[in-house]
Formats: C-alpha cells, sequence, structure tokens
C-alpha cells in the first residue's frame, strides 16, 4: 500500500519560499513562488503534506493532554496536574489553542491558489481545495471544542483586507460550528473515496462529521444535529470500506495502519523518526535495569543480556479508575461485571480495608502501606477498598477473563511485555512502582509507574529504545470510534435499541464481552460511557466526551441538570498496591503531586480566550468578550 512519505527535497525546495505567517495572517506576500509551488502536483502536495503536518500531526497527534485531564492517567512528572485537572489557572493562560493565523492562511492558500492553478487538471483542483477545506474545519474544531469561539478566516488576506483584519470571535458555540460544519460538507463533495494512506478520503471526512455534529448539538442545544451525525456515521458503515478487526491490539501495533479499521492515521517514517521522538512510547515505558532490581531487592531479574529490556523516560501511568472500566466475564452466568461484583471475586476476597497497618506489605525499599496512606484528604480516607484471599492468587481473580482490550491497552501484574519479559507489578516486583527505589520519603519510584499499572496501547514492542529509527502512526479516525459516534446520536434521539446495536459492535468484536442488553436509557448510557472510555483511551476524546455529557445532563451525566460540575473531573486519580504474596491489595488516592486533588466548575465547559490576545486585539480597535466566568 501506497503511504504518505514527506519528500524531503521538495520540502527543502518549498521552504526555500515560504516564510512564517504573522498574528493577523497578512505573509508572506511575495515570499514564494506561487508559479513554483502551484504548477506542479508534486510541489503543490509538498506545501499540502507539511500543512497535514502541521494541522493534522500537531494538533491531533498526542494523546496525552485530553487523558491527561481525567483519571484515565497518572503521572510521575509534573506535566500541569497542578494547573488544568485542579482549575488552577486563570484567562492569560493559552490553553484554549487560540491563533495558529499562520496554518489558517496555509489552508486557504490551498484553496485559492489551487482553484487560480493554469497547470493542475480540475479533478486535481477539486481534490485539493477539499483537503484545504477539510485542514481548516480541523483546525477550526480544535479550537472550537476547547474555547467554543473562533476568529473565522476563509480568504489569504492582504494588507489591503482592512474588514478582514477586524473579523471578531464567533459570538458562540451555535455561530461557530456551522461553519466547520459547512468546510466539512463541502470537503466530502470533493474529496475521492479512495486515498494514499495519511491523505483524507470522503469516508475521513463523514467520520470527522459524525463527531463534529455531537459537539455541535451538546454546545448549541440544535438536535438536528444528532440526524447529520447518524448520516455521516452510515455513510462510513455502509461503504463496506471498513471493518472492525477482531484483534484490537493490532491496530495500534507497527503496521496497523494498514488495518481495515482504519480511515485516517498519521505515520512516522523511520528515515526521519526515532524512538526518542515519539512521545507515546518513550514516557510510557520504565527506566529499570538489574542493577536498579538487587539495589531495591526486587524481582524477577530481567532476562535481557544488558540487564536493559526497559529504557524508555516513563511519565504517564493508566489510573486504576480507567482499570475499574474494563469489565470482567462472570464464570458462573457468563454476564460482563465490574471486577469486584463477579463470583469468582465476591466467593474468594474478604474486605480488608480495616486491617491494614504500616508495612504489612514490605518495609524496603519503602514502607508499604506507607503512614501517608493511612491518612486522608479532602475527598476522604486515602486507602478506599482493600481485599484479602485464603491463599487464592488475588491478580489472577482481579485480571482474568478481561475485557479482550484491557489486555491491548493495560500492563499489568504476572504479564508478558516488551522483548517478552515476564513483568511483575506486585510488591517487590520487577516493573513495580518502587523498584528503583524511593525517593521524597518514598513517594517518587524514578520513572517507574505510579499506579503500577504501564500503558500498553500505542507503545511498540521495541528491541532497541533510544535514537533508534523507527515507524510509528498515531490514530485519528477508525470505524469503532464511527460505530460510537452513532450510538451517542441515537442515544440524544432517545432510540435506545438503535444505540445498544451501535455499541455492540465494539463490545462484542473487539472486547469479546456478551452482548449489552440494556433497555432503558440509564443504562444504555451506563453501558455507552464505559465502552467509549475503554474503546478510545489514548486517542484524543474522553476529556472532552465528559464535557459533552455534562453539557448535555440527565443520564449522560448522572441524572444531573445540564451544565452541572462533572464527577469524574472530581473524583480521585487512584493506584493499586499488590502484596508479593498476591493474597491481598489495597486501592488508595495517588499521592504523587496531590493527584487526588481535581476540581471542576461549570465554566470549564470552555477553556477562556488568552487574555493577552484579547488585549492586543483590543489594541488594534478588534473587541470582542472573554468566555463566561474567566
Amino acid at each position: 500500500m501506497k503511504k504518505l512519505k514527506t519528500n524531503i527535497f521538495v520540502l527543502m525546495v518549498v521552504s526555500l519560499f515560504v516564510s512564517s505567517c504573522d498574528v493577523m495572517d497578512t505573509e508572506p506576500f511575495e515570499s514564494y513562488s506561487e508559479e513554483l509551488v502551484w504548477s506542479d502536483k508534486a510541489t503543490a502536495d509538498a506545501f499540502v503534506y507539511q500543512t497535514y503536518a502541521n494541522i493534522v500531526g500537531g494538533l491531533y497527534a498526542d494523546p496525552i493532554f485530553e487523558d491527561y485531564l481525567t483519571t484515565n492517567i497518572t503521572s510521575y512528572w509534573n506535566w500541569g496536574i497542578n494547573v488544568y485537572a485542579r482549575e488552577q489557572f486563570d484567562r492569560f493562560n493559552g490553553v484554549g489553542g487560540f491563533g495558529n493565523f499562520g496554518n489558517v492562511r496555509r489552508c486557504n492558500i490551498i484553496i485559492e491558489k489551487s482553484q487560480a492553478s493554469p497547470s493542475l487538471s480540475e479533478g486535481q483542483k477539486a481534490e485539493l481545495v477539499a483537503e484545504g477545506k477539510m485542514l481548516r474545519a480541523m483546525l477550526y474544531y480544535h479550537q472550537a471544542r476547547r474555547m467554543g469561539r473562533i476568529v473565522y478566516i476563509d480568504k489569504v488576506l492582504s494588507p489591503e483586507d482592512t474588514d478582514a483584519f477586524n473579523t471578531p470571535f464567533t459570538a458562540s458555540p451555535s455561530e461557530t460550528y456551522p461553519l466547520i460544519i459547512k468546510d466539512i460538507d463541502d470537503a466530502i463533495s470533493g474529496l475521492p473515496t479512495d486515498a494514499i494512506v495519511g491523505r483524507f478520503n470522503k469516508y475521513a471526512a463523514y467520520a470527522f462529521k459524525s463527531e463534529v455534529c455531537l459537539q455541535a448539538a451538546a454546545y448549541t442545544g440544535q438536535t438536528e444535529y444528532y440526524d447529520q451525525a447518524i448520516t455521516a456515521a452510515n455513510a462510513v458503515i455502509d461503504s463496506g470500506k471498513y471493518q472492525l478487526v477482531g484483534d484490537f491490539e493490532s491496530i495500534f501495533r507497527d503496521g496497523g495502519h494498514t488495518s481495515s479499521e482504519v480511515i485516517l492515521a498519521i505515520e512516522r517514517v523511520e528515515e526521519n523518526t526515532t524512538f526518542w521522538n515519539i512521545g507515546g512510547m518513550m514516557n510510557m515505558i520504565p527506566n529499570i535495569s538489574n542493577d536498579d532490581l538487587n539495589a531495591s531487592q526486587s524481582g524477577p531479574l530481567l532476562k535481557d543480556e544488558g540487564g536493559r529490556s526497559f529504557g524508555g523516560w516513563h511519565f504517564h501511568s493508566p489510573a486504576q479508575n480507567l482499570v475499574d472500566d474494563f469489565l470482567v466475564v462472570d464464570e458462573a452466568d457468563g454476564l460482563a461485571k465490574p471486577w469486584d461484583q463477579t463470583t469468582q471475586y465476591t466467593s474468594a476476597v474478604s474486605d480488608d480495608t480495616g486491617n491494614l497497618s504500616i508495612g504489612d506489605y514490605t518495609t524496603f525499599p519503602v514502607n508499604i502501606p506507607h503512614e501517608e496512606d493511612m491518612e486522608s484528604t479532602t475527598a476522604g480516607p486515602i486507602i478506599v477498598s482493600a481485599g484479602k484471599t485464603s491463599g487464592e492468587n488475588v491478580s489472577e481473580i482481579m485480571y482474568n477473563n478481561r475485557d479482550e482490550r484491557f489486555y491491548a491497552t493495560i500492563v499489568y501484574d504476572s504479564t508478558t511485555w516488551i522483548k517478552n519479559e515476564l513483568v511483575t507489578m506486585n510488591v517487590n516486583g520487577n516493573l513495580w512502582g518502587f523498584s528503583r527505589g524511593g525517593g521524597n520519603g518514598g513517594l517518587d519510584g524514578w520513572h517507574t509507574t505510579t499506579s503500577n499499572y504501564y500503558f500498553k496501547k500505542t507503545v511498540y514492542d521495541h528491541e532497541a529504545q533510544g535514537p533508534v529509527p523507527t515507524d510509528y502512526h498515531y490514530m485519528v479516525f477508525r470505524l469503532g470510534r464511527v460505530y460510537l459516534n452513532k450510538a451517542e446520536a441515537h442515544l440524544q434521539k432517545g432510540q435506545i435499541s438503535e444505540a445498544v446495536d451501535a455499541l455492540n459492535e465494539t463490545r462484542v468484536i473487539h472486547g469479546k464481552l456478551p452482548v449489552s442488553t440494556a433497555s432503558t436509557i440509564e443504562d444504555a448510557w451506563e453501558d455507552y460511557k464505559r465502552e467509549r472510555r475503554v474503546e478510545l483511551v489514548l486517542e484524543n476524546d474522553y476529556y472532552f466526551s465528559l464535557l459533552r455529557w455534562g453539557k448535555i445532563g440527565g443520564p449522560a451525566n448522572h441524572g444531573l441538570e445540564p451544565n452541572s460540575a462533572i464527577p469524574e473531573l472530581n473524583e480521585s486519580a487512584k493506584g493499586i498496591q499488590i502484596s508479593k504474596d498476591r493474597t491481598r491489595y489495597y486501592i488508595g488516592q495517588m499521592r504523587r503531586l496531590g493527584d487526588w486533588e481535581r476540581h471542576f466548575t461549570p465554566k470549564r465547559y470552555l477553556f477562556p480566550i488568552p487574555q493577552g490576545a484579547l488585549d492586543e486585539r483590543a489594541a488594534s480597535g478588534i473587541i470582542d468578550q472573554q468566555n463566561p466566568g474567566w
């Protein structure tokens, strides 16, 4: 299959003619040769490829920020947990993503210059215009789901365009989303049904529209968007071009971009990419050697000849909160249930919460439980639950018979991982959170897990880690996500059976779970929300889905009124400790970086428009209003 591999030589040639743009999208004027760029499809493509890299790669390829704001992730390092998740930031923060006028200009150049080219065929022009509009829609959507409002520029500006310089922010999301959806619709009409990997086809635009319409409906109250979402989703599903695959893990492994489920992926190629360039791997893999294990009396030792199978720079761990949503099949009745409600759990595990004392599990290299584990926060006791068996392996009870996506997403105690190493996350296990020792009074595990889990999804089984050339792909649109968009639109229309049918597609084919039989709107929403969470981990989704559900309210947000606080964004992030003999465990609030202290108020349904941008525009006579609450 052909791949979108950037022609470095062509990009270097074009870069001689293309300079950066100013804040209001007025430059370059004559800083590149239009005749060179738009007289040939290859040079036009080089300009388009760079715009893809800037917008799709630059805005949609980092999965961390969205999940980092939720209890999907706990962190070893302070990447904003004290700011964003606690809502300790103000209107001067640039988190809303305002600006990017240089890339807006690039989109408008593609649209205008390709249309005007005397050298391109009509078919080439139509496709390039469509790509320009789709890129512009994706850029503005990135801003819209954060700030709700945008400064919409739809032409290449020159110094004479004085009126355009005074373009205000859209007044509200109700004004924003029609502009974005019109660009998507225009793109659909011009895009081909087939395209090389990494470039838009018609179905990528339909997939994108199916989700944009969900956000548009929630933020505008205009329910007709749900019909548009269903129509767009069905266009992808009914095309027959894409199929859900039974091997969920394969979609996110090396070569997964060629999966029959993938609609659009961003591919990085080894000619210009190393392991160190890919945060999705580098920051998920711990840094552990046999020397570390010997020093902390942990094991088993790694079988790698050099004693370092794991040479990453770990920052991000899955939280127990996420792990809890992967259901387990009950061995007695065959139903899918939360892990601590199955027959195999309730028959073998007794409550141990009141029986823990400092150092019960180990005293080296740190006390487990730790002194601070026995304390409380404003959210309540740090230890929230604990269990004990009479000899049975509690890890097997917790982790056997799970949703298949659990095994593709989470690295857990007593499994195998990179280089086929046996990974143990019980106390004194080889990848346990303190297997590299503990500083800061025992709270820090130095680039090891904070929760006693690691992410497997998005991490390739690399034999070598470091400045090693590697291919890699980021997922943007795939069929599983489209089915879930369709399910949500049906739920919003009160069409429960249609919604459950759609969510069962991923639940059964990817999760290998029995079907949901939800028949009430409350049960259907519960199953749907869980399904979307476990299906789309690290795919730029969960935080903005929670916002959407909170805007809607009712069964989408625990029966609360629309625009209420969102419980999932106010709960503590949690981790687990499993005793060395695997007969006991406890789950507790994360103490590292105060990860238990998360705070959400309804003003965060929209991030602030950066006040600096408003002030700069005001100095030029453009008066805009700040978002409510900021």
